[in-house]
């Protein structure tokens, strides 16, 4: 497995990436919102292009079993879905996200591996702390496992009884 950064061409086999992680996810987690696959997917390959053109701080790992993607990271500053919440957060704080490991993939580390990859860039843009936010419930308990406790819970954040938990995590 290889960890690096995107370039162009990864941009189709990002986006089909999303589509298979977001259409398991919202399978498991019972999402039957019409349109809400391609809506997440659309967003999530848009973000990427921003990424390559250099828009608004992005940064993008992506981990490759010999030339498949199979997993991705992103680090941005933070979206307003942490910002419409988090009252007293700084202008420039940054979030970690867009963590997607190919179902046939997960349960391997790559999670942690790419966690700890992004680490390392933050690190060495100064970044003292980063926060993640998680809306579905599979992915709320990875990070509750290990993340430990949420910093803020934003309840019916996204529907009826569909929280959002948000981390807060110091860099070491």
């Amino acid at each position: 497995m290889k960890i690096k950064k995107p370039l162009k061409n990864h941009l189709p086999q990002l986006e089909e990436l999303f589509k298979i992680v977001i259409s398991d996810t919202a399978r498991r987690e019972g999402i039957t919102l019409p349109d809400f696959v391609d809506e997440e997917v659309r967003e999530k390959t848009k973000y990427c292009e921003n990424y390559l053109k250099k828009v608004d701080n992005i940064s993008i790992l992506i981990a490759l079993d010999d030339e498949k993607i199979i997993g991705t990271i992103s680090s941005s500053y933070c979206d307003l879905d942490i910002k419409n919440v988090i009252k007293d957060i700084k202008k420039d704080s940054m979030k970690i996200g867009t963590i997607y490991i190919h179902p046939s993939y997960q349960r391997r580390g790559i999670g942690k591996i790419l966690l700890s990859e992004m680490y390392k860039i933050l690190k060495a843009k100064n970044v003292e702390e980063f926060y993640l936010d998680s809306g579905y419930k599979s992915a709320q308990i990875y990070w509750i496992k290990n993340l430990g406790e949420p910093f803020f819970r934003a309840k019916n954040y996204w529907g009826p009884k569909i929280d959002n938990l948000i981390w807060k995590v110091k860099l070491k």
